[in-house]
Protein backbone atom coordinates (compact mmCIF):
# COMPACT_ATOMS: atom_id res chain seq x y z
CA UNK A 1 0.00 0.00 0.00
CA UNK A 2 1.42 3.38 -0.98
CA UNK A 3 0.31 6.86 -0.05
CA UNK A 4 -0.81 8.99 -3.05
CA UNK A 5 1.58 11.84 -3.87
CA UNK A 6 -1.38 14.22 -4.22
CA UNK A 7 -2.18 14.06 -0.53
CA UNK A 8 -2.20 17.47 1.05
CA UNK A 9 0.24 18.62 3.72
CA UNK A 10 -2.13 18.07 6.61
CA UNK A 11 -2.86 14.58 5.44
CA UNK A 12 0.86 13.82 5.20
CA UNK A 13 1.45 15.15 8.73
CA UNK A 14 -1.41 13.03 10.00
CA UNK A 15 0.03 9.92 8.38
CA UNK A 16 3.47 10.72 9.71
CA UNK A 17 2.05 10.95 13.23
CA UNK A 18 0.44 7.51 12.98
CA UNK A 19 3.49 5.96 11.34
CA UNK A 20 5.72 7.10 14.20
CA UNK A 21 3.65 5.04 16.64
CA UNK A 22 4.54 1.35 17.07
CA UNK A 23 1.61 -0.62 15.76
CA UNK A 24 1.70 -3.04 18.71
CA UNK A 25 1.33 -0.05 21.05
CA UNK A 26 -1.74 1.23 19.17
CA UNK A 27 -3.37 -2.18 19.45
CA UNK A 28 -2.40 -2.64 23.09
CA UNK A 29 -3.83 0.74 24.09
CA UNK A 30 -7.05 0.02 22.19
CA UNK A 31 -7.51 -3.38 23.83
CA UNK A 32 -6.70 -2.09 27.30
CA UNK A 33 -8.91 0.98 27.01
CA UNK A 34 -11.90 -1.00 25.75
CA UNK A 35 -11.68 -4.36 27.50
CA UNK A 36 -9.19 -4.42 30.37
CA UNK A 37 -10.57 -4.74 33.86
CA UNK A 38 -11.01 -6.80 36.98
CA UNK A 39 -14.76 -7.27 36.50
CA UNK A 40 -14.75 -11.06 36.41
CA UNK A 41 -16.77 -12.32 33.44
CA UNK A 42 -18.75 -15.52 33.38
CA UNK A 43 -16.12 -17.22 31.25
CA UNK A 44 -13.29 -16.13 33.53
CA UNK A 45 -15.19 -17.34 36.60
CA UNK A 46 -15.83 -20.60 34.78
CA UNK A 47 -12.40 -21.49 33.48
CA UNK A 48 -10.17 -19.91 36.13
CA UNK A 49 -12.10 -21.70 38.88
CA UNK A 50 -11.74 -24.98 36.98
CA UNK A 51 -8.02 -24.34 36.65
CA UNK A 52 -7.64 -23.46 40.33
CA UNK A 53 -9.49 -26.56 41.49
CA UNK A 54 -7.53 -28.78 39.11
CA UNK A 55 -4.19 -27.60 40.51
CA UNK A 56 -5.43 -27.23 44.11
CA UNK A 57 -8.12 -29.85 44.87
CA UNK A 58 -8.13 -28.78 48.52
CA UNK A 59 -9.79 -25.54 47.46
CA UNK A 60 -13.44 -26.51 48.01
CA UNK A 61 -12.66 -30.24 48.33
CA UNK A 62 -15.14 -32.54 46.63
CA UNK A 63 -16.69 -29.67 44.65
CA UNK A 64 -19.32 -30.62 42.09
CA UNK A 65 -19.39 -27.27 40.30
CA UNK A 66 -15.68 -26.51 40.08
CA UNK A 67 -14.25 -29.95 39.34
CA UNK A 68 -13.97 -31.16 35.77
CA UNK A 69 -11.38 -32.93 33.69
CA UNK A 70 -9.42 -30.31 31.72
CA UNK A 71 -10.07 -32.07 28.43
CA UNK A 72 -8.97 -29.76 25.64
CA UNK A 73 -7.95 -27.04 28.13
CA UNK A 74 -5.00 -28.96 29.56
CA UNK A 75 -2.30 -26.33 28.94
CA UNK A 76 -4.52 -23.53 30.24
CA UNK A 77 -5.34 -25.34 33.47
CA UNK A 78 -1.73 -26.29 34.16
CA UNK A 79 -0.36 -22.77 33.65
CA UNK A 80 -3.09 -20.57 35.05
CA UNK A 81 -4.23 -23.02 37.70
CA UNK A 82 -0.70 -22.81 39.10
CA UNK A 83 -0.86 -18.99 39.08
CA UNK A 84 -4.18 -19.07 40.94
CA UNK A 85 -2.33 -20.37 44.00
CA UNK A 86 -0.61 -17.00 44.38
CA UNK A 87 -3.28 -14.48 43.36
CA UNK A 88 -6.90 -13.90 44.29
CA UNK A 89 -9.39 -14.06 41.44
CA UNK A 90 -9.73 -10.29 40.97
CA UNK A 91 -5.96 -9.80 40.74
CA UNK A 92 -5.59 -12.84 38.50
CA UNK A 93 -8.20 -11.54 36.06
CA UNK A 94 -6.48 -8.16 35.84
CA UNK A 95 -3.06 -9.70 35.24
CA UNK A 96 -4.21 -12.32 32.74
CA UNK A 97 -6.18 -9.83 30.64
CA UNK A 98 -3.16 -7.52 30.53
CA UNK A 99 -0.90 -10.43 29.52
CA UNK A 100 -3.36 -11.68 26.91
CA UNK A 101 -3.88 -8.23 25.38
CA UNK A 102 -0.12 -7.68 25.18
CA UNK A 103 0.27 -10.97 23.30
CA UNK A 104 -2.60 -10.04 21.00
CA UNK A 105 -1.01 -6.65 20.29
CA UNK A 106 2.39 -8.12 19.43
CA UNK A 107 1.11 -10.96 17.25
CA UNK A 108 -1.56 -8.93 15.45
CA UNK A 109 0.88 -6.05 15.04
CA UNK A 110 3.18 -8.38 13.13
CA UNK A 111 0.26 -9.66 11.06
CA UNK A 112 -0.99 -6.23 9.98
CA UNK A 113 2.57 -5.11 9.18
CA UNK A 114 2.93 -8.14 6.94
CA UNK A 115 -0.35 -7.24 5.23
CA UNK A 116 0.96 -3.70 4.74
CA UNK A 117 -1.93 -1.89 6.41
CA UNK A 118 -1.19 1.72 7.43
CA UNK A 119 -1.30 2.36 11.16
CA UNK A 120 -4.22 4.76 10.94
CA UNK A 121 -6.31 2.24 9.03
CA UNK A 122 -5.43 -0.48 11.54
CA UNK A 123 -6.68 1.82 14.28
CA UNK A 124 -9.95 2.37 12.40
CA UNK A 125 -10.50 -1.36 11.81
CA UNK A 126 -9.85 -2.36 15.41
CA UNK A 127 -11.78 0.51 16.96
CA UNK A 128 -14.91 -0.35 14.97
CA UNK A 129 -14.54 -4.09 15.57
CA UNK A 130 -14.06 -3.64 19.33
CA UNK A 131 -17.24 -1.60 19.76
CA UNK A 132 -19.31 -3.79 17.41
CA UNK A 133 -20.69 -7.26 17.96
CA UNK A 134 -17.69 -9.44 17.21
CA UNK A 135 -19.61 -11.97 15.14
CA UNK A 136 -22.58 -11.97 12.80
CA UNK A 137 -24.26 -14.81 14.70
CA UNK A 138 -23.38 -17.54 17.17
CA UNK A 139 -22.37 -15.26 20.07
CA UNK A 140 -18.64 -15.84 19.62
CA UNK A 141 -16.03 -13.19 20.41
CA UNK A 142 -12.25 -12.76 20.23
CA UNK A 143 -11.43 -9.68 22.32
CA UNK A 144 -13.42 -9.31 25.54
CA UNK A 145 -11.94 -11.12 28.52
CA UNK A 146 -9.51 -13.95 29.29
CA UNK A 147 -10.31 -17.59 28.60
CA UNK A 148 -8.58 -20.65 27.14
CA UNK A 149 -9.85 -19.67 23.71
CA UNK A 150 -8.22 -16.23 23.84
CA UNK A 151 -4.82 -17.82 24.34
CA UNK A 152 -5.67 -20.14 21.46
CA UNK A 153 -6.57 -17.15 19.27
CA UNK A 154 -3.12 -15.64 19.92
CA UNK A 155 -1.56 -18.86 18.64
CA UNK A 156 -4.02 -18.95 15.75
CA UNK A 157 -3.02 -15.48 14.50
CA UNK A 158 0.66 -16.37 14.86
CA UNK A 159 0.00 -19.57 12.92
CA UNK A 160 -1.84 -17.65 10.20
CA UNK A 161 1.12 -15.30 9.78
CA UNK A 162 3.54 -18.23 9.57
CA UNK A 163 1.31 -19.94 7.01
CA UNK A 164 1.17 -16.79 4.87
CA UNK A 165 4.97 -16.67 4.95
CA UNK A 166 5.21 -20.32 3.92
CA UNK A 167 6.74 -21.42 7.23
CA UNK A 168 4.97 -24.76 7.34
CA UNK A 169 6.63 -26.29 10.38
CA UNK A 170 6.24 -23.10 12.40
CA UNK A 171 2.57 -23.00 11.40
CA UNK A 172 2.11 -26.55 12.66
CA UNK A 173 3.72 -25.80 16.02
CA UNK A 174 1.74 -22.61 16.56
CA UNK A 175 -1.49 -24.42 15.73
CA UNK A 176 -0.48 -27.31 17.99
CA UNK A 177 -0.01 -24.91 20.89
CA UNK A 178 -3.33 -23.25 20.10
CA UNK A 179 -5.02 -26.64 20.13
CA UNK A 180 -3.57 -27.44 23.55
CA UNK A 181 -5.06 -24.21 24.85
CA UNK A 182 -8.42 -24.84 23.18
CA UNK A 183 -8.98 -27.92 21.05
CA UNK A 184 -11.83 -26.51 18.97
CA UNK A 185 -10.36 -23.07 18.23
CA UNK A 186 -7.07 -24.57 17.16
CA UNK A 187 -8.58 -27.61 15.49
CA UNK A 188 -11.12 -25.84 13.29
CA UNK A 189 -8.62 -23.28 12.05
CA UNK A 190 -5.97 -25.91 11.40
CA UNK A 191 -8.54 -27.79 9.31
CA UNK A 192 -9.07 -24.60 7.27
CA UNK A 193 -5.34 -24.14 6.68
CA UNK A 194 -4.87 -27.81 5.83
CA UNK A 195 -7.64 -27.81 3.19
CA UNK A 196 -6.32 -24.62 1.60
CA UNK A 197 -2.75 -25.90 1.57
CA UNK A 198 -3.76 -29.12 -0.15
CA UNK A 199 -5.93 -27.15 -2.58
CA UNK A 200 -2.96 -24.98 -3.53
CA UNK A 201 -1.18 -28.11 -4.80
CA UNK A 202 1.48 -27.90 -2.13
CA UNK A 203 1.16 -31.61 -1.52
CA UNK A 204 4.37 -32.62 0.25
CA UNK A 205 4.68 -29.41 2.26
CA UNK A 206 1.03 -29.49 3.25
CA UNK A 207 1.20 -33.15 4.23
CA UNK A 208 4.32 -32.52 6.33
CA UNK A 209 2.56 -29.63 8.07
CA UNK A 210 -0.44 -31.84 8.81
CA UNK A 211 1.78 -34.66 10.08
CA UNK A 212 3.75 -32.33 12.36
CA UNK A 213 0.47 -31.05 13.76
CA UNK A 214 -0.96 -34.56 14.16
CA UNK A 215 2.20 -35.68 15.95
CA UNK A 216 2.02 -32.67 18.26
CA UNK A 217 -1.59 -33.15 19.31
CA UNK A 218 -1.57 -36.97 19.48
CA UNK A 219 -1.08 -37.06 23.29
CA UNK A 220 -3.97 -34.63 23.68
CA UNK A 221 -6.19 -36.73 21.41
CA UNK A 222 -5.46 -39.85 23.45
CA UNK A 223 -6.22 -38.02 26.68
CA UNK A 224 -9.50 -36.54 25.39
CA UNK A 225 -10.57 -39.95 24.11
CA UNK A 226 -9.92 -41.46 27.55
CA UNK A 227 -12.19 -38.81 29.08
CA UNK A 228 -15.15 -39.09 26.69
CA UNK A 229 -14.95 -42.74 25.59
CA UNK A 230 -17.12 -44.09 28.39
CA UNK A 231 -19.69 -41.30 28.50
CA UNK A 232 -23.13 -42.82 27.76
CA UNK A 233 -24.89 -40.96 24.93
CA UNK A 234 -28.20 -41.26 26.78
CA UNK A 235 -29.27 -41.62 30.39
CA UNK A 236 -32.82 -41.94 31.70
CA UNK A 237 -34.17 -40.77 28.36
CA UNK A 238 -31.90 -37.71 28.25
CA UNK A 239 -29.32 -37.25 25.49
CA UNK A 240 -26.10 -35.53 26.50
CA UNK A 241 -25.82 -33.85 23.11
CA UNK A 242 -29.35 -32.44 23.37
CA UNK A 243 -28.63 -31.00 26.81
CA UNK A 244 -25.46 -29.35 25.58
CA UNK A 245 -26.60 -28.12 22.16
CA UNK A 246 -30.27 -27.24 22.57
CA UNK A 247 -30.91 -26.83 26.28
CA UNK A 248 -27.77 -24.99 27.38
CA UNK A 249 -26.16 -23.52 24.25
CA UNK A 250 -28.68 -22.76 21.49
CA UNK A 251 -27.13 -19.28 21.16
CA UNK A 252 -23.85 -20.96 20.16
CA UNK A 253 -24.85 -24.31 18.66
CA UNK A 254 -28.54 -25.17 18.45
CA UNK A 255 -29.54 -22.53 15.92
CA UNK A 256 -32.83 -24.25 15.13
CA UNK A 257 -33.98 -24.90 18.68
CA UNK A 258 -37.27 -23.77 17.19
CA UNK A 259 -37.89 -21.98 13.92
CA UNK A 260 -39.10 -18.93 15.83
CA UNK A 261 -35.90 -18.96 17.86
CA UNK A 262 -33.80 -19.14 14.70
CA UNK A 263 -35.76 -16.30 13.10
CA UNK A 264 -35.53 -14.04 16.14
CA UNK A 265 -31.96 -14.83 17.23
CA UNK A 266 -29.83 -16.02 14.33
CA UNK A 267 -31.46 -15.36 10.96
CA UNK A 268 -30.17 -11.80 10.47
CA UNK A 269 -26.62 -12.78 11.35
CA UNK A 270 -26.70 -15.85 9.11
CA UNK A 271 -27.87 -13.66 6.23
CA UNK A 272 -25.05 -11.15 6.82
CA UNK A 273 -22.53 -13.99 6.87
CA UNK A 274 -23.93 -15.33 3.61
CA UNK A 275 -24.01 -11.89 1.95
CA UNK A 276 -20.40 -11.03 2.81
CA UNK A 277 -19.23 -14.52 1.89
CA UNK A 278 -20.80 -14.18 -1.57
CA UNK A 279 -19.68 -10.57 -2.15
CA UNK A 280 -16.05 -11.15 -1.20
CA UNK A 281 -15.85 -14.37 -3.19
CA UNK A 282 -17.48 -12.65 -6.19
CA UNK A 283 -15.00 -9.76 -6.01
CA UNK A 284 -12.04 -12.04 -5.23
CA UNK A 285 -9.95 -10.51 -7.99
CA UNK A 286 -9.57 -7.33 -5.93
CA UNK A 287 -7.19 -9.08 -3.53
CA UNK A 288 -5.35 -11.30 -6.02
CA UNK A 289 -2.55 -8.81 -6.78
CA UNK A 290 -1.15 -9.12 -3.24
CA UNK A 291 -0.32 -12.66 -2.15
CA UNK A 292 -0.91 -12.09 1.60
CA UNK A 293 -4.31 -10.54 0.89
CA UNK A 294 -5.12 -13.27 -1.61
CA UNK A 295 -4.39 -15.88 1.04
CA UNK A 296 -6.49 -14.05 3.63
CA UNK A 297 -9.35 -13.90 1.15
CA UNK A 298 -9.05 -17.65 0.59
CA UNK A 299 -9.19 -18.29 4.34
CA UNK A 300 -12.26 -16.06 4.56
CA UNK A 301 -14.05 -17.82 1.70
CA UNK A 302 -13.39 -21.32 3.01
CA UNK A 303 -14.50 -20.36 6.50
CA UNK A 304 -17.69 -18.88 5.06
CA UNK A 305 -18.33 -22.09 3.14
CA UNK A 306 -17.85 -24.24 6.25
CA UNK A 307 -20.11 -21.98 8.32
CA UNK A 308 -22.92 -22.08 5.77
CA UNK A 309 -22.52 -25.85 5.40
CA UNK A 310 -23.07 -26.27 9.13
CA UNK A 311 -26.07 -23.96 9.10
CA UNK A 312 -27.59 -26.51 6.74
CA UNK A 313 -26.48 -29.38 8.98
CA UNK A 314 -28.05 -27.66 12.00
CA UNK A 315 -31.35 -27.40 10.11
CA UNK A 316 -31.19 -31.08 9.13
CA UNK A 317 -30.57 -32.07 12.76
CA UNK A 318 -33.57 -30.08 13.94
CA UNK A 319 -35.92 -30.97 11.09
CA UNK A 320 -35.14 -34.64 10.53
CA UNK A 321 -33.18 -35.96 13.53
CA UNK A 322 -35.40 -34.72 16.34
CA UNK A 323 -32.81 -32.26 17.70
CA UNK A 324 -30.24 -34.97 18.33
CA UNK A 325 -27.41 -32.49 18.91
CA UNK A 326 -25.11 -34.73 16.88
CA UNK A 327 -23.55 -34.17 13.45
CA UNK A 328 -20.59 -32.34 15.05
CA UNK A 329 -22.82 -29.51 16.28
CA UNK A 330 -21.30 -29.93 19.74
CA UNK A 331 -17.90 -29.01 18.29
CA UNK A 332 -18.78 -25.31 17.93
CA UNK A 333 -18.69 -25.10 14.11
CA UNK A 334 -20.09 -21.54 14.23
CA UNK A 335 -17.24 -20.31 16.42
CA UNK A 336 -15.42 -19.38 13.22
CA UNK A 337 -17.99 -16.67 12.53
CA UNK A 338 -16.11 -14.23 14.79
CA UNK A 339 -12.95 -14.76 12.75
CA UNK A 340 -15.02 -14.54 9.58
CA UNK A 341 -16.34 -11.13 10.63
CA UNK A 342 -12.87 -9.98 11.76
CA UNK A 343 -11.37 -10.90 8.40
CA UNK A 344 -14.37 -9.31 6.64
CA UNK A 345 -13.44 -6.02 8.29
CA UNK A 346 -9.87 -6.32 6.98
CA UNK A 347 -10.85 -7.29 3.46
CA UNK A 348 -13.48 -4.56 3.14
CA UNK A 349 -11.05 -1.98 4.59
CA UNK A 350 -8.44 -2.97 1.98
CA UNK A 351 -11.08 -2.72 -0.75
CA UNK A 352 -12.15 0.73 0.41
CA UNK A 353 -8.56 1.91 0.82
CA UNK A 354 -7.62 0.90 -2.71
CA UNK A 355 -10.75 2.55 -4.10
CA UNK A 356 -10.04 5.84 -2.31
CA UNK A 357 -6.40 5.63 -3.36
CA UNK A 358 -7.34 5.23 -7.02
CA UNK A 359 -9.71 8.23 -6.79
CA UNK A 360 -7.12 10.33 -4.89
CA UNK A 361 -9.71 10.74 -2.14
CA UNK A 362 -7.73 9.42 0.81
CA UNK A 363 -7.31 12.89 2.28
CA UNK A 364 -11.09 13.07 2.69
CA UNK A 365 -10.99 10.33 5.35
CA UNK A 366 -8.54 12.25 7.54
CA UNK A 367 -11.30 13.15 10.07
CA UNK A 368 -12.27 9.50 10.60
CA UNK A 369 -9.46 8.61 13.04
CA UNK A 370 -10.12 11.89 14.88
CA UNK A 371 -13.76 10.93 15.35
CA UNK A 372 -12.85 7.42 16.42
CA UNK A 373 -10.36 8.79 18.95
CA UNK A 374 -13.33 10.51 20.58
CA UNK A 375 -15.15 7.17 20.58
CA UNK A 376 -12.07 5.55 22.14
CA UNK A 377 -12.11 8.09 24.96
CA UNK A 378 -15.82 7.48 25.53
CA UNK A 379 -15.31 3.72 25.56
CA UNK A 380 -12.43 4.10 28.01
CA UNK A 381 -14.73 6.02 30.33
CA UNK A 382 -17.37 3.30 29.98
CA UNK A 383 -14.76 0.66 30.78
CA UNK A 384 -13.66 2.50 33.92
CA UNK A 385 -17.28 2.84 34.99
CA UNK A 386 -17.91 -0.87 34.48
CA UNK A 387 -14.98 -1.77 36.73
CA UNK A 388 -16.06 0.71 39.39
CA UNK A 389 -19.54 -0.79 39.44
CA UNK A 390 -18.02 -4.23 39.87
CA UNK A 391 -16.08 -3.13 42.95
CA UNK A 392 -18.74 -0.82 44.37
CA UNK A 393 -20.89 -3.59 45.84
CA UNK A 394 -20.23 -3.42 49.59
CA UNK A 395 -23.22 -5.54 50.60
CA UNK A 396 -22.24 -8.30 48.17
CA UNK A 397 -18.65 -8.49 49.39
CA UNK A 398 -19.70 -8.28 53.05
CA UNK A 399 -22.00 -11.23 52.48
CA UNK A 400 -19.42 -13.34 50.63
CA UNK A 401 -16.74 -12.56 53.23
CA UNK A 402 -19.08 -13.54 56.03
CA UNK A 403 -19.91 -16.87 54.41
CA UNK A 404 -16.22 -17.55 53.80
CA UNK A 405 -15.28 -16.84 57.42
CA UNK A 406 -18.28 -18.20 59.33
CA UNK A 407 -19.63 -21.29 57.59
CA UNK A 408 -18.29 -24.83 57.20
CA UNK A 409 -16.12 -25.46 54.15
CA UNK A 410 -18.53 -28.20 53.09
CA UNK A 411 -21.46 -25.78 52.82
CA UNK A 412 -23.45 -25.81 49.58
CA UNK A 413 -24.72 -22.52 48.13
CA UNK A 414 -28.28 -22.39 46.82
CA UNK A 415 -29.07 -18.95 45.31
CA UNK A 416 -32.61 -17.61 45.19
CA UNK A 417 -33.27 -14.78 42.72
CA UNK A 418 -29.63 -13.69 42.80
CA UNK A 419 -28.76 -11.84 39.54
CA UNK A 420 -26.45 -13.69 37.18
CA UNK A 421 -23.60 -11.18 37.43
CA UNK A 422 -23.48 -11.82 41.20
CA UNK A 423 -24.34 -15.50 41.11
CA UNK A 424 -21.48 -16.56 38.82
CA UNK A 425 -18.82 -15.34 41.27
CA UNK A 426 -20.60 -16.42 44.45
CA UNK A 427 -18.57 -19.60 44.82
CA UNK A 428 -15.29 -17.87 43.97
CA UNK A 429 -15.62 -15.22 46.67
CA UNK A 430 -17.09 -17.48 49.38
CA UNK A 431 -14.86 -20.51 48.72
CA UNK A 432 -18.00 -22.63 48.88
CA UNK A 433 -19.52 -24.97 46.33
CA UNK A 434 -22.68 -23.83 44.49
CA UNK A 435 -25.35 -26.50 44.13
CA UNK A 436 -25.20 -25.88 40.39
CA UNK A 437 -24.25 -23.00 38.11
CA UNK A 438 -25.91 -22.45 34.74
CA UNK A 439 -22.73 -21.00 33.27
CA UNK A 440 -20.55 -23.95 34.30
CA UNK A 441 -21.96 -26.64 32.03
CA UNK A 442 -19.78 -29.78 31.99
CA UNK A 443 -18.51 -30.66 28.53
CA UNK A 444 -17.62 -34.17 27.48
CA UNK A 445 -18.31 -36.03 30.73
CA UNK A 446 -21.30 -37.88 32.13
CA UNK A 447 -21.55 -35.20 34.85
CA UNK A 448 -23.73 -33.28 32.41
CA UNK A 449 -26.72 -35.46 33.35
CA UNK A 450 -26.39 -34.59 37.05
CA UNK A 451 -25.83 -30.95 36.12
CA UNK A 452 -29.07 -30.93 34.13
CA UNK A 453 -31.12 -32.50 36.94
CA UNK A 454 -29.69 -30.06 39.47
CA UNK A 455 -30.48 -27.18 37.16
CA UNK A 456 -34.08 -28.40 36.88
CA UNK A 457 -34.30 -28.48 40.68
CA UNK A 458 -32.85 -24.98 40.97
CA UNK A 459 -35.28 -23.64 38.35
CA UNK A 460 -38.18 -25.14 40.30
CA UNK A 461 -36.89 -23.52 43.48
CA UNK A 462 -36.78 -20.12 41.77
CA UNK A 463 -40.42 -20.55 40.76
CA UNK A 464 -41.87 -22.03 43.95
CA UNK A 465 -39.52 -20.97 46.74
CA UNK A 466 -39.55 -24.53 48.10
CA UNK A 467 -35.97 -25.51 48.83
CA UNK A 468 -36.54 -28.86 50.55
CA UNK A 469 -35.98 -31.06 47.45
CA UNK A 470 -32.54 -29.50 46.95
CA UNK A 471 -31.60 -29.18 50.61
CA UNK A 472 -32.43 -32.79 51.35
CA UNK A 473 -30.28 -33.86 48.38
CA UNK A 474 -27.18 -32.24 49.88
CA UNK A 475 -25.44 -35.28 51.28
CA UNK A 476 -22.31 -33.75 52.76
CA UNK A 477 -22.44 -30.34 54.41
CA UNK A 478 -24.92 -27.59 55.20
CA UNK A 479 -27.23 -26.09 52.56
CA UNK A 480 -26.94 -22.29 52.55
CA UNK A 481 -29.70 -20.36 50.80
CA UNK A 482 -28.68 -16.90 49.58
CA UNK A 483 -31.41 -14.40 48.73
CA UNK A 484 -31.15 -10.97 47.10
CA UNK A 485 -33.80 -8.30 47.84
CA UNK A 486 -36.60 -10.88 48.01
CA UNK A 487 -38.36 -12.85 50.73
CA UNK A 488 -38.76 -16.59 50.61
CA UNK A 489 -42.43 -17.64 50.65
CA UNK A 490 -41.82 -20.39 53.21
CA UNK A 491 -39.12 -20.18 55.91
CA UNK A 492 -40.46 -22.78 58.33
CA UNK A 493 -37.49 -25.05 57.72
CA UNK A 494 -34.95 -22.25 57.35
CA UNK A 495 -32.83 -20.43 59.87
CA UNK A 496 -31.63 -16.95 58.97
CA UNK A 497 -27.97 -16.67 59.92
CA UNK A 498 -26.93 -13.48 58.15
CA UNK A 499 -28.54 -10.29 56.92
CA UNK A 500 -27.45 -6.99 55.43
CA UNK A 501 -29.19 -4.29 53.40
CA UNK A 502 -29.30 -6.42 50.23
CA UNK A 503 -28.69 -10.07 51.11
CA UNK A 504 -29.89 -12.72 53.50
CA UNK A 505 -28.29 -16.08 54.16
CA UNK A 506 -30.31 -18.99 55.48
CA UNK A 507 -29.34 -22.44 56.62
CA UNK A 508 -31.69 -25.36 56.15
CA UNK A 509 -33.04 -26.84 59.35
CA UNK A 510 -35.95 -29.26 59.59
CA UNK A 511 -38.73 -28.15 61.92
CA UNK A 512 -37.45 -30.40 64.71
CA UNK A 513 -33.94 -28.91 64.64
CA UNK A 514 -32.24 -26.96 67.41
CA UNK A 515 -33.15 -23.35 68.29
CA UNK A 516 -32.17 -20.55 65.95
CA UNK A 517 -28.76 -18.98 65.98
CA UNK A 518 -28.57 -15.20 66.46
CA UNK A 519 -28.84 -13.27 63.21
CA UNK A 520 -25.72 -11.39 62.09
CA UNK A 521 -26.71 -7.91 61.00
Amino acid sequence: MTIPSEANANYEKWLAFWDRLPIWLILFVLLMSHKWGIDISGGEAHYLSYAKHYMDPEWIPGSFTFSEEPGSRMLFQLVFGSLSRYFDFITLVGLTRLFNFLLYAIVLGNLVKFLGIPNWLTFVIFEIYLVAMQCFFGSEWIFISFEPKTMAYVCLFAGLLSWMKGAWRTTAWWMTMGTYFHFLVGGWFMLTLAILSLGQHRGQKAIRMILWYAFGISPLLLYIYSVIANVPPEENGLRANWIYVYYRLPHHLGLFKTMDYFRDTHLTGVLWTFIWWVIIWWKRGLWRASRPWHLLRQVHSLMGLMIMLFVGIAWVDAAFLNHSGGLLLKSYPFRQDALFKFFTFFLVAYWGYKLLQEKNWLHFVTPVPFLLLILTIAQTNNNIGRNRRFLDRPEYFKMTNWISENTPVKSTLIPYHVPENERITLGLFTDRDPWVEWKFVPAGTDKIYTWYLRQMQLDTFQQTGKVSPIAESVQDGIPLIVTRDVDLPDTTQLQRIYKNAAFKVWSYRPVSSTPDRPVNN
